[in-house]
């Protein structure tokens, strides 16, 4: 999403500002302990839902020098119940999918992607399920935007007439998981409003502020984010 403005809160799972890529781009990648951790604990249940082996099981095959060697004994706990939620969605389980957003809302397929953790497809009822897993402990709700967009961009794998969606976060360190249920109605609502903000700004790309910066290098530098402190900290 370089050069098209959506909700803040929109851009916030590409970790960029849409309109300035190239402002981040001087900044080295440095990962913080907490996104490693996080790294990790989506490894854990990708490789664990590859094999079909829960991580009590799955830890047992691997090596301990490998990738999995930060693994310690909460995340595999934590990570197992996430396992056996996700099994017992029944439908076509995609696993790490790269969804296209941007294709349906006509900024192409570099502009607006993702790659979702879980999707499962239920043709028999009518039905969409997308889920993300969050390791952290900041409360995110499955009705957000970085979702509905995950959500837009699996409609992509489903040949049948998606009537409704459930969209769910897994944050094992809060819960076992949340869902939030919605009409093709409501699905097609948000992307025509999403649509809207797109063409309003195409060709007028803007800095804006909002949840996105919270993952920005650039943040320290940036006169809206920098203009957004001043107005905050005075309001």
């Amino acid at each position: 999403m370089s050069h098209a403005k959506l909700s803040p809160s929109a851009a916030a799972r590409w970790r960029q500002c849409p309109a300035s890529p190239e402002l981040e781009s001087a900044y080295p990648d440095i990962p913080s302990k907490a996104s490693k951790e996080g790294t990790l604990a989506h490894l854990l249940l990708e490789s664990s839902l590859l094999v079909g082996l829960p991580p009590v099981e799955f830890m047992t095959t691997v090596s301990t020098r490998g990738p999995f060697q930060n693994v310690h004994d909460e995340m595999i706990r934590l990570i197992n119940d996430v396992y056996h939620a996700v099994i017992k969605l029944e439908g076509r389980l995609y696993i790490e999918k790269r969804v296209n957003p941007g294709r349906i809302l006509g900024v192409g397929d570099n502009l607006c992607w993702g790659t979702a953790d879980i999707i499962v497809t239920q043709p028999e009822h009518n039905k969409l399920i997308v889920a993300d897993l969050k390791f952290g402990r900041n409360p995110v709700h499955p009705s957000s935007d970085q979702l509905m967009l995950y959500a837009l961009g699996a409609t992509a794998l489903a040949d049948y007439n998606i009537e409704q969606f459930e969209l769910i976060i897994y944050q094992p360190r809060l819960h076992k998981g949340i869902s939030h249920h919605l009409l093709a109605a409501e699905m097609n609502s948000f992307s025509r409003n999403i649509h809207q903000s797109v063409l309003a700004t195409q060709n007028n790309p803007q800095q804006i502020t909002g949840d996105n910066c919270f993952w920005c290098k650039a943040k320290s530098d940036c006169a809206a984010y920098q203009l957004k402190i001043i107005k905050d900290s005075f309001d």
